[in-house]
């Protein structure tokens, strides 16, 4: 009869604990505009390739939806300016998300916040293309850890003219960070320049997306790996 070891079976539930709050995360789709503002389709997925449902975000957002159509308590707030803008050459869906935009005031910077996230580890895409209305510039920001409060810089270099699709860098910036429990992510936009040389780091809207834990199959790999060590 052969003896069964409990060992190698603990240390696979061991380490699928310290995974599991990165079941718990969501993912949304917003696009900041303005009221009666039309919203990208279902169909598309923008820079992170994340399709569903779309929120119009007009101020303040509460009970925002993920992209499965869920509402949630979630709330997103950016405190800038908002306007339009054209994007020449852009498809449809494109079109929809950027031509709307808020954009840092002229005291120097705006906050965007994201709050009421569940535990769990996040990619932020935030969009700031505004080339029709400043030519070749770029949009600014700050985001600020979650868990430290430091910031780390990213910028949105973009050029007069619509490069045709999404492209990181060009279009859209991102940042991965965490969430461990009631904590808030903030984003920084700034105003820059003097005089004729002023503008603004606009946000066309954001994707807040779930990094996942390991599939089913690759759970499922650890706990097999587990027992065959044990044997």
């Amino acid at each position: 009869m052969k003896r069964i070891s409990l060992h190698g079976y603990c240390a696979a539930v061991a380490a699928l604990s310290v995974l599991a709050p990165v079941s718990f995360a969501q993912s949304f789709n917003v696009d900041i505009g303005n009221p009666g503002s039309t919203v990208p389709t279902s169909a598309y997925g923008g820079g992170a390739s994340q399709t569903g449902f779309w929120n119009l975000q007009v101020g303040l957002l509460t009970g925002a939806k993920e992209v499965s159509g869920n509402s949630t308590g979630v709330t997103f707030y950016f405190d800038g300016n908002r306007g339009t803008l054209e994007v020449p050459g852009a498809g449809d869906d494109d079109q929809k998300l950027i031509e709307d935009y808020s954009g840092a005031s002229s005291v120097g910077s705006s906050m965007l916040q994201v709050a009421g996230l569940m535990p769990g580890q996040y990619r932020a895409f935030v969009y700031g293309w505004a080339g029709s209305l400043f030519g070749d510039f770029q949009s600014v920001f700050d985001f600020v850890d979650p868990q430290t409060g430091s910031k780390s810089r990213a910028v949105v270099d973009y050029n007069a003219a619509w490069p045709g699709h999404q492209i990181l860098g060009e279009t859209y910036c991102t940042y991965d960070f965490a969430i461990t429990g009631n904590q808030t992510l903030f984003v920084v936009a700034y105003f820059q320049g003097t005089g004729e040389e002023s503008q603004t780091s606009v946000i066309n809207g954001l994707q807040i997306v779930q990094i996942p834990a390991p599939s089913a199959l690759g759970i499922s790999g650890i706990m097999l790996a587990a027992g065959r060590r044990r044997r």
